[in-house]
């Protein structure tokens, strides 16, 4: 059954009060600048708003202020009219489109020696949460790390994915988005699928369990 409105929040609450890795607070040990990349993948913003208002709010009880808070929101997506204006107004902190061509910087290499650039938001960025739909199955593996590579990626790196995508497949997709993620490492990921069952927890473990669900595995980057 696909959960929807209070239903939602409830397993959102429930995701975040137990994360699957433990406890938050190791994660957040301050008023760090923290970023929320996010994505709706064509669902609409009901969810991911409700997503978005609940990681806040614990973020916040960790101390991690609204005012040290914003969101970013992945390319390549397809987003309602009016997401940005809707959301910043809804959380109370800035919400920013990510542009493929916009100013990026280089956090580093794959191991097999790619560039990877990524927005130029993140650069200040002291912690990164991921908040998106993800599905890992037979289907294959959509959202999750996609999210943060290709989702915040400039254009040229998201054409290194798309090439990496094309030539292995699901694991050379995977692979380059956790490559990205182990130079910008994911402090929490709330993912949910189809059905709203959602999961919270580290993002590199959370990313790994959906690719093996996917078949994806977890091989080196390249």
């Amino acid at each position: 059954m696909t959960r929807a409105g209070g239903a939602f929040a409830r397993e959102v609450a429930r995701a975040l009060a137990a994360p699957a890795d433990g406890p938050l607070a190791a994660r957040f040990p301050g008023a760090l600048v923290t970023a929320l990349a996010a994505d709706a993948a064509g669902e609409g913003l009901e969810r991911l708003e409700t997503a978005l208002a609940a990681v806040s709010r614990t973020l916040a009880g960790l101390g991690v202020p609204v005012g040290r808070q914003f969101v970013l929101l992945a390319a390549g997506s397809a987003w309602p009219a009016g997401a940005r204006e809707r959301l910043r107004a809804a959380l109370g902190v800035p919400a920013i489109a990510h542009d493929p061509r916009g100013p990026c910087f280089v956090p580093g290499h794959t191991d097999a020696g790619e560039r990877v650039e990524v927005s130029d938001e993140l650069r200040e960025a002291e912690a990164l949460v991921v908040v998106g739909p993800a599905t890992g199955g037979a289907d294959g593996l959509r959202g999750g790390p996609f999210i943060l590579c290709p989702g915040l990626a400039s254009a040229a790196t998201a054409a290194a994915w798309t090439a990496a995508a094309r030539g292995r497949g699901a694991a050379g997709a995977f692979a380059f988005a956790a490559a990205a993620e182990r130079l910008l490492p994911v402090q929490l990921a709330l993912l949910w699928d189809v059905e709203g069952r959602v999961v919270a927890g580290d993002g590199r473990e959370r990313f790994a369990a959906l690719a093996a669900a996917a078949g994806a595995g977890s091989g080196p980057s390249g």
